[in-house]
């Protein structure tokens, strides 16, 4: 064994070495902010369909008049759930809290829709993603 680097070696290095650098130096990708979309039915809000839209950021408990009666929503630690419906089977309130792009929860008997949004009141930049079904 003559040497113990070869010439190719060290040109491997050299740009493992500057790829380091050099990606230690760019900014990394902002998190992006996250808006809670709530939509009603237009018979509970007086013939005007109720939507709203509330960021993620900010924890908060909010009520909102669905066809059935009025609904609590919470916003805690980045995640919205249902905290009561006025529905007789509970299923909104007994779902999982929702946090990412594109998820949502509804109160069907109720008519209210609650889902995540991106930073634009958009799904992911307009992107659609994949579902639990697509995989």
């Amino acid at each position: 064994m003559k040497g113990f680097l070869k010439p190719v070696d060290i040109i491997i290095l050299c740009l493992a070495v500057t790829a380091v650098f050099f990606s230690a130096g760019f900014p990394k990708k902002q998190a992006e902010t996250l808006f809670l979309e709530v939509e009603a039915p237009a018979e509970a809000e007086g013939g005007r369909r109720y939507k709203a839209v509330y960021p993620l950021s900010e924890d908060r408990r909010f009520t909102v008049q669905g066809a059935e009666g009025v609904m609590e929503i919470a916003v805690k630690d980045g995640e919205a759930s249902v905290v009561s419906a006025p529905c007789r089977n509970q299923l909104c309130r007994y779902s999982p809290p929702i946090g990412r792009p594109d998820e949502w929860t509804a109160c069907i008997p109720g008519k209210v829709i609650i889902r995540i949004t991106g930073q634009n009141g958009g799904s992911r930049s307009g992107q659609k993603t994949p579902d639990a079904v697509s995989y």
